[in-house]
């Protein structure tokens, strides 16, 4: 009896070969394939936003835990200190990351490999 092959495998090969198929489809392009593209495109980009939010929620709490850890690594009465070294350790990263990791991130990029524009958050709109 042969075993059956994991879930996740049999949706990994979908899930790389669906975009074959797509293309291969483009050649006789219909007005159902061009919204099913673009339907794909957005789902893309929308699962690209949450992915994103997610890992920035992580690393939020990550900085909390580590303030913890560190704050129960020292004597009780410089824990304080050690906590509000921490919160400004956040809040300088988080103003870095809106002044220049933004742009970096999600500015237009030349070249491929970095964005080139909307430092200081300049040219956001909605």
């Amino acid at each position: 009896m042969m075993k059956k092959k994991p879930l996740f495998l049999r949706l990994s090969f979908f899930f790389l070969t669906f975009p074959i198929f797509i293309s291969e489809a483009n050649a006789e392009s219909t007005p159902v394939m061009e919204n099913l593209q673009d339907l794909i495109i957005q789902n893309t980009l929308n699962a690209n936003a949450s992915w994103v939010t997610l890992a920035a929620g992580f690393v939020f709490l990550m900085q909390a835990g580590f303030m913890c850890y560190e704050a129960g690594m020292v004597r009780s009465k410089t824990s304080s200190s050690v906590a509000m070294k921490n919160t400004i350790d956040w809040v300088v990263g988080s103003l870095a990351f809106l002044i220049v990791g933004f742009a970096i991130m999600f500015g237009s990029s030349k070249g491929g490999l970095f964005g080139t524009d909307l430092f200081f958050l300049d040219g956001i709109t909605n």
